[in-house]
């Protein structure tokens, strides 16, 4: 069904765990489809011999909600063993969902806390770290199910890790992570909703297009955490490898839902990462809208 994933299951759990090895999107500018991995200086594997630096930067603002249902967690920069390690995660709690507050919280600090106890390890399997982390929040969120107050509560949650310039990232969701090399912006993720089944079905002419598009439910999410067993997850079991100046954002869809990919690119051609998270929140609030879902983000910069 879904063509450009390659399958595997992880057991114990008999999760199904999609490892990304499609194309990415490139959105901004020109909006077309390219491949990323095209570029072979991805996949140079040369010693790494030269400094790192990041710049990093979060925020998270309840918009027009009565509920703060997203969480992030942002690590400070590790240095061990001659490596250089930074880890975020951002969560976006299910609304309509009872307690989805709950649910990203336990999420985010799950898989923060066991980031902390690995972070100065010598050596980190980052694709295993965050495949094996994300299937344990899941069953974490889903055991908040037995309290019948938080039945159906889940979340979102995509994940980064960066080992000097090798970045990892995991998604369940439709939060997304966006890279901005040059002046291309790609888009990493794809949303798990039901929107990326419609488009199977009218890639085989099964629907028109059209009908994908408007459809009532096409943003329904199809996998997220706190199901009983996670239905899509999407991961890089080989490394993205960064170059200077490429900026990675983070973010949940109050930000997507709210800008276009136009404002987004123009929003992360800033300098830094401060002032790229103070112009998207400005440009969300400046929209004024009267539904403003809760919006996090979280930017890094890399820099050698």
């Amino acid at each position: 069904m879904f063509d450009f994933f390659k399958k595997f299951t992880s057991k114990p759990q008999n999760i199904k765990i999609n490892n990304r090895v499609s194309p990415i999107q490139k959105i901004c500018p020109p909006f077309n489809h390219s491949n990323i991995f095209t570029n072979n200086s991805l996949y140079n594997n040369n010693e790494y011999n030269f400094v790192c630096a990041f710049s990093t930067y979060a925020a998270s603002i309840k918009g027009t909600r009565d509920i703060q249902q997203d969480d992030y967690y942002l690590s400070d920069i590790t240095k061990s063993h001659n490596k250089n390690r930074i880890f975020a995660v951002v969560c976006d709690g299910m609304g309509g969902m009872s307690n989805g507050e709950k649910a990203s919280r336990t999420a985010v600090k799950t898989i923060a806390k066991a980031y902390d106890n690995i972070r100065t390890n010598e050596s980190i399997d980052c694709n295993k770290f965050l495949t094996e982390q994300t299937i344990l929040c899941n069953e974490l969120v889903n055991n908040i199910h037995d309290n019948k107050n938080c039945e159906g509560s889940g979340t979102t949650m995509t994940s980064v890790l960066i080992e000097d310039n090798k970045l990892y990232w995991c998604s369940v969701g439709d939060s997304r992570i966006y890279i901005k090399r040059g002046n291309e912006l790609y888009l990493v993720t794809r949303d798990h909703n039901y929107y990326l089944l419609l488009k199977t079905m009218a890639d085989k002419g099964e629907i028109n297009l059209k009908s994908a598009k408007n459809h009532p439910q096409r943003e329904a999410l199809i996998s997220y955490i706190g199901m009983k067993n996670i239905e899509i997850m999407d991961s890089n079991p080989m490394p993205y490898y960064l170059q200077n100046d490429d900026i990675i954002l983070m973010c949940s869809d109050g930000v997507t839902k709210t800008l276009d990919k136009n404002d987004i690119y123009k929003s992360l051609c800033n300098k830094d990462a401060y002032s790229i998270v103070e112009n998207i929140i400005d440009n969300i609030n400046h929209k004024n809208l009267n539904s403003q879902d809760n919006a996090t983000l979280i930017v890094i910069k890399y820099s050698q």
